[in-house]
């Protein structure tokens, strides 16, 4: 099930919204997500979902709509008012008969109306500084069909020590295939995960020939940030066969690329093919039908990547990457302004030894003799004397006992740890109590949650 934001701007002279699919329950980390949806999340005690609001909003996006949940309405509406965002929010629920079968196309179909112009989509686990308007910029000068956003793969994440049980991380791994046309276009050709493959990556001869010069990477990071012309989202309101965006819809629309027009006349009513959905204005249209040239290469379909160059761009869909994301927060803090301080000014810090990228939240009481080393520690938290605290999350509303020592691990709100426990390397869910110490241990009721 997805959740999904829509916005509505001018950028760059020409209309555009976006959408934000946010409806994820947290299935890679059930042991944080027992009391949360995905979306809520805290990253250096700002939602998740905050960071793609804000990184809109500074592109100049002013409307939101939120489809989602019933029972994230609530929390979702709050986000624009108490983390310094001006953004409108409005919220449609999805369909309980839909909640759980849904994928990222069916809910793009679901909002199809609504998207008059260009759009913009982004998953919400997506943390970055990429300009918006050099994306969008780029995508209409290439007059492109799509355009995605990479970054290159941060060789920190595979040395992140994961909380929790110990066992090999699953990195995600795609296969990307670029075209260098001209020296400032990239064409993008397929993108496929690396976990669909066995021992060969096998190439259309169709596609060789259009494109001879083809660069296969496996090193750039899918930033789940995708411009879709308009007419891309009529055409995938029409096939309803296709459930997932990255993993259906886009492989689908890039295979299209490589083929020739069933008919010459792309305006034609007939909804038969892709090519029937194009838009082209008037000139295109006469040059087309008035030139003796027969193009046997068409380039009415036309994708491009966007590879970040520096700045920070994290997704958080996993353990390791939400670690990673809460350590390097702090790099790229977006509120500038201080509308969301990095240190609470309601908070009751009675240490000096606070040091390192430290988040505290609002109402936290952190009594003399306590240490703290690169940690977020969320609102209304009590850390009791002689405490020591280390490249840690702690939710909201933890309480820290006398004596406690605490490194590498996630607390999650409500949690209790009982005067002198050790807890190195654990997840300790929502509301649990740990009365001894622990190390590369889960003390959560994740076992309740389906692993999909």
């Amino acid at each position: 099930m997805c959740v999904c934001v829509i916005t509505s701007v001018y950028l760059i002279k020409m209309e555009y919204q976006a959408v934000i699919f946010a409806g994820g329950k947290g299935s890679r980390y059930p042991e944080i997500c027992t009391a949360k949806h995905k979306a809520m999340l805290p990253i250096g005690n700002v939602p998740m979902i905050a960071y793609p609001l804000h990184l809109l909003e500074s592109a100049g996006f002013k409307e939101v709509l939120v489809i989602a949940h019933d029972d994230s309405v609530k929390e979702l509406v709050a986000v624009s008012d108490n983390y310094g965002l001006s953004i409108k929010l409005s919220v449609v629920t999805i369909p309980q008969t839909h909640a759980d079968d849904w994928g990222t196309a069916d809910a793009l179909r679901h909002v199809a109306d609504r998207i008059k112009t260009n759009v913009i989509l982004l998953s919400c686990d997506t943390i970055t500084d990429v300009p918006l308007k050099k994306v969008v910029h780029a995508h209409r000068v290439h007059g492109a069909a799509l355009t995605a956003v990479f970054s290159p793969t941060s060789s920190s994440i595979s040395n992140v020590s994961v909380p929790g049980k110990k066992k090999k991380q699953q990195l995600e791994i795609d296969f990307v295939g670029t075209s260098k046309l001209k020296s400032s276009e990239d064409r993008l050709l397929f993108l496929s995960a690396a976990a669909d493959f066995d021992e060969t990556l096998d190439v259309r001869f169709a596609l060789l020939k259009k494109f001879p010069h083809l660069l296969v990477q496996s090193d750039l990071m899918d930033a789940h940030i995708y411009v879709f012309s308009h007419w891309m989202i009529k055409y995938l309101a029409s096939e309803k066969s296709l459930r997932s965006i990255k993993g259906e819809f886009i492989p689908h629309v890039l295979k299209k690329q490589s083929e020739v027009p069933v008919t010459a006349d792309l305006c034609s009513d007939n909804k038969s093919d892709i090519f029937s959905y194009i838009s082209i204005n008037e000139m295109e249209k006469l040059i087309k039908t008035k030139s003796m040239y027969e193009d046997q290469c068409d380039d009415s379909i036309k994708c491009y990547s966007y590879i970040t160059d520096g700045g920070i761009c994290l997704r958080t869909n996993s353990l390791a990457s939400y670690m990673e994301a809460n350590r390097q927060i702090i790099k790229c803090w977006p509120y500038s302004d201080q509308s969301v301080p990095q240190v609470d000014p309601t908070a009751k810090v009675n240490t000096k030894q606070v040091c390192g990228e430290t988040v505290i939240g609002a109402g936290v009481l952190v009594c003399d003799k306590v240490s703290i080393k690169n940690c977020i520690i969320g609102d209304n938290c009590t850390i009791q004397g002689k405490v020591q605290l280390m490249n840690s999350v702690i939710m909201s509303n933890v309480k820290v006992e006398e004596g406690c020592k605490v490194s590498g691990s996630i607390i999650c709100e409500k949690a209790t740890l009982e005067a002198n426990v050790v807890i190195k390397d654990c997840i300790v869910g929502y509301n649990k109590s740990v009365n001894k110490s622990c190390s590369s241990e889960v003390v959560s009721d994740a076992e309740a949650f389906l692993m999909v």
